[in-house]
């Protein structure tokens, strides 16, 4: 039996981007900057923008790149790719769909994930109590820790939308609770 996901993906091979995103990171490719500085403005958009990174790790452990081992580090998966392969990535995510943003705002989503992992990343630096590694396992976490909410939302926006409007009108039953029993 396949679910919201399987469907998704049957159709989509990446999550989508917002026009101004994708705008942005193609920027940054083409720029006549050195490889060191497109390099760096890439990682810092990996750290930006939650659905992008997704997609990099996504394609980063496919089999394009057949790695021994799984990617979990944001800067390598920023760093393993050449720009053309970047541009490729880019290319092949879909719009992100003009009709939910009134259901839903992305830019409000990576808003809060990049909020969620500067906060982590601060708390595990306080601490003291982790590794380098650990910390940045920590600081994709907070990124993607709402991901799922993404996928809800692409594979049934109809669903989410009687969702939402079920919690707002019994605030005794929240999102998530509603969000579980969907």
């Amino acid at each position: 039996m396949s679910g919201p996901v399987d469907a998704y993906f049957s159709q989509n091979a990446y999550l989508p981007i917002q026009p101004k995103v994708r705008r942005n990171l193609l920027a940054i490719i083409d720029s006549t900057a050195s490889q060191e500085v497109r390099r760096a403005a890439i990682e810092e958009a990996v750290y930006a923008y939650p659905l992008f990174s997704y997609n990099l790790l996504k394609l980063i452990n496919s089999p394009v790149y057949n790695l021994k081992t799984k990617v979990a580090s944001l800067k390598q998966s920023a760093t393993l790719p050449t720009f053309d392969k970047l541009a490729e990535l880019i290319g092949a995510m879909p719009e992100y769909p003009a009709g939910l943003a009134g259901i839903f705002s992305l830019t409000r989503f990576e808003e809060h994930s990049r909020a969620t992992a500067m906060t982590v990343q601060i708390l595990a630096t306080i601490s003291r109590k982790f590794s380098s590694l650990d910390r940045e396992r920590l600081v994709t976490a907070g990124l993607f820790h709402d991901i799922g909410r993404v996928f809800l939302l692409l594979s049934d926006p109809e669903g989410t939308g009687r969702l939402l409007k079920e919690s707002e009108r019994d605030p005794a039953v929240s999102v998530i609770e509603n969000e579980k029993k969907y």
